[in-house]
């Protein structure tokens, strides 16, 4: 159980996922659309998810629950959020986690807890590190050839210059899913997105690249989460990279819209 607390380590996931634009690099490309608004992102309060979860580290496999709920509203840094509660059971353990989102007519993001992020990063360089407020998890509309930044961390300095962290997201496609629900088996059409996390410690150091893809279907949200689960935690705005290796699956399997 030891990957999954470190998996959920202070963590808690909507699915998935606003940004202060100032804070984050403008490499943001949007085609224009002339179609409605898209919902895929639904955040009244009360509206509820339950996804089975299989962690996968090392050829070893964990099964569970997660159950993801919008409780209420709350104002961090001057900011009003939503804020999103997390319950992740797998076995006998149980993770109780909260983050805050918000969402506008661009996109949906969350305040980003970097606690710890110093500790990955050389001291003679922590001075020159730069961290934004939120990460931003959707752009919106989400349309072919859509790609933006969602978290940047950078180091600038006179001698130095580079982003130890960088995370981007990409329309993939659209997709067929059967969703394997409580009330039955459902057949929805997804828009798949692609996350890249880079990591580099330090200029001198190979940078290494992780992946992971979300599922979206409008009116209901996120239907299923693979990749790697520290991008997951980074998507809801937790810095934590105590696990790099576990692999993981969110598959919607209830629902409530609000």
């Amino acid at each position: 159980m030891k990957q999954i607390f470190k998996y959920w380590n202070t963590v808690l996931l909507s699915t998935i996922l606003v940004f202060l634009m100032c804070c984050c690099s403008n490499e943001v490309n949007n085609p224009p659309d002339d179609t409605p608004p898209q919902n895929f992102f639904p955040s009244n309060i009360g509206t509820n998810y339950t996804y089975k979860v299989v962690n996968d580290s090392a050829s070893v496999f964990d099964n569970g629950t997660r159950i993801s709920i919008y409780t209420g509203d709350t104002t961090v840094s001057n900011v009003d959020y939503t804020i999103q509660s997390d319950d992740l059971t797998v076995g006998t353990s149980t993770i109780i986690a909260k983050s805050f989102f918000r969402k506008t007519n661009v996109g949906v993001f969350y305040f980003a807890d970097t606690t710890g992020f110093t500790d990955f990063i050389p001291d003679t360089l922590v001075q020159f590190l730069s961290t934004p407020l939120e990460s931003q998890a959707l752009l919106f509309p989400l349309l072919p050839g859509s790609f933006w930044t969602v978290y940047r961390i950078t180091i600038s300095s006179q001698q130095v210059n580079f982003d130890p962290l960088r995370v981007g997201g990409a329309f993939e496609g659209i997709e067929t899913l059967t969703l394997n629900l409580y009330s039955g088996d459902t057949d929805v059409e997804a828009t798949k997105v692609k996350y890249t996390f880079t990591l580099q410690q330090n200029p001198q150091q190979l940078p290494q690249n992780f992946i992971a893809y979300a599922w979206l279907t409008e009116d209901i949200g996120m239907v299923k989460f693979e990749g790697k689960a520290l991008l997951i935690n980074l998507l809801v705005g937790n810095i934590d990279f105590s696990d790099t290796t576990t692999t993981t699956t969110h598959s919607l399997v209830d629902f409530e819209i609000k």
